[in-house]
Order: C-alpha cells, then structure tokens, then sequence
C-alpha cells in the first residue's frame, strides 16, 4: 500500500469516527437512548431502539445513504451526515408489533421519550424566549427614557426662546421709549434754544437803544 493510500484510508477512518460520535450524541440527545459511536448503524436491525427519518423533502437524498452500512460509505458521505443531523434528518423511536395472549397483533412504539430531555429542551426554548423578552422590555425601557429626556430638552430649548422672546420685546420697548424721550427732549431743548435767541436778540436791540448817539 502506497503513502497516499494509507493517508487516504486514515483520513476516511477519521472521518467516520466523527461522524459515528455525532449521529451517536444526537441518539441520545433527541431519543434519551445511550448508544455507542461504534455501533451506531444507518440502518439499524430490527431490535435497535432506533431508525433514521429523513425531513419532507429529503427522502431521495438519503435513501440510498440509509440503505448502505456507514462503513461502506465515502469521506463526503460522513461529513454530510455529521453536519446534517438534526438539520434534514433525524433518529426517531422504531414502532414495532409484538403478538399479544389472544394472538391478536398489537402496535407498540418504542417512543418512550425521555422526559427529562424534553423538559431540557423546553426549558432551554423558554430560557431563551425570557431572554428575548428582558433584551426587548431593556430596549424598550431606554428608548422610553432617551426620548423622555430628549422631550425634555426640547420643551427647556422652547422655554428658553420664548424667554428670549419676551426680553427682545422688552428691550424693544424700552429703546421705543427711549427714543421717544430723547425725541420729546430734543424738541423741547430747540424750543429752549429758540426762545433764549429771542429774548437775547431783544436785550441787544433795549441795549443798543440806550447807548449815546
């Protein structure tokens, strides 16, 4: 046997060891049933515990697969089934029929779920959900509170324009005011002004009069 060959033989071997312990760890996951990677079979005999289904959809994919022993499979066959487990196929309980007393045929299904990892898996669905929730009510919460505060800071914004507002109009009135006054000052001081011309206009013609000629 060849360098390569050998490599190759090993690379195959390896692969199907990891997929042996996956499709193991997924028996025991989904169906409670403790089954060894070594002895995991496609298509199991008729007193293993377990049989494959494919998902709606896929059953041409994996007929011929689960009709073949996992030995007599392919590098590329092992990584598919190791990825895809529990994704497009699943283990599931083997239904089988037993002669009861009467010798009437009696269906039993093996399906004694394991209690314990359906309640796991419930309880994992529902940790996860109540996660979903608290991340969405703290969300919630702080946007609430981001626009409370941004409410806020528009309504102290208006207030201080109008308060601007208000201080405009009052200077504005005032320097009206002002302007008024300075007017009516103004106007007085040149009626001052025209009146103190005349009265000095008419000392200078009484003082003119008086002197000698």
């Amino acid at each position: 046997m060849t360098e390569k060959s050998r490599q190759s033989n090993a690379d195959r071997r390896r692969e199907r060891d990891k997929c042996r312990l996956k499709l193991s760890q997924h028996i025991n996951e989904r169906l409670g049933i403790i089954v060894k990677p070594s002895e995991v079979r496609l298509n199991p005999r008729f007193h293993d515990a377990y049989v494959w289904r494919p998902f709606p959809g896929h059953e041409k994919l994996y007929a011929p697969i689960f009709g073949k022993n996992l030995s007599d499979h392919s590098i590329g066959t092992y990584r598919l089934l190791a990825e895809q487990v529990g994704g497009t196929f699943e283990a599931t309980h083997r239904e089988t029929t037993l002669g009861d007393a009467e010798g009437t045929t009696l269906l039993l299904s093996n399906v004694q779920p394991s209690f314990s990892v359906e309640i796991e898996r419930l309880t994992t669905e529902n940790r996860g959900l109540s996660e979903q929730i608290c991340q969405l009510s703290s969300a919630l919460a702080t946007e609430l509170e981001q626009r409370k505060v941004a409410e806020e800071d528009n309504k102290l914004l208006y207030d201080k324009l109008r308060l601007a507002e208000n201080q405009l109009q009052q200077y504005s009135h005032a320097a009206s005011c002002a302007q008024e006054m300075f007017s009516k000052t103004f106007a007085e001081m040149e009626n001052s002004l025209s009146i103190l011309a005349e009265i000095r206009q008419e000392t200078d013609m009484e003082i003119i009069k008086g002197l000698p000629v």
